[in-house]
């Protein structure tokens, strides 16, 4: 868990493409904390299955933000006052 642990970039690698590097950097992470860790359920081949396997309070989904439409408006708004300014 990065937002728990505070992990940050470490390591910085020359980004590859057809076997020769670019100018593009990659950044490695160095996680921090070994014992906690966030999985990404929706992302798996058998979600489903998984769920029906693992205690229910592991599979609860939960926002990242509580006020998660508000959030969204202030973004478009912002966009949009973007957008107007060019």
């Amino acid at each position: 868990d990065c937002r728990k642990g505070n992990c940050q970039p470490t390591i910085v690698e020359k980004e590859m493409q057809e076997h020769e590097k670019t100018d593009r950097d990659t950044y490695l992470i160095s996680h921090s904390d070994d014992d906690h860790f966030v999985i990404s359920m929706s992302g798996l081949h058998n979600f489903s299955e998984l769920c029906r396997a693992l205690p229910q309070e592991l599979t609860k989904l939960k926002p990242l933000v509580e006020r998660r439409i508000e959030l969204h408006k202030e973004a478009a708004a912002q966009a949009r006052n973007a957008r107007n300014k060019k």
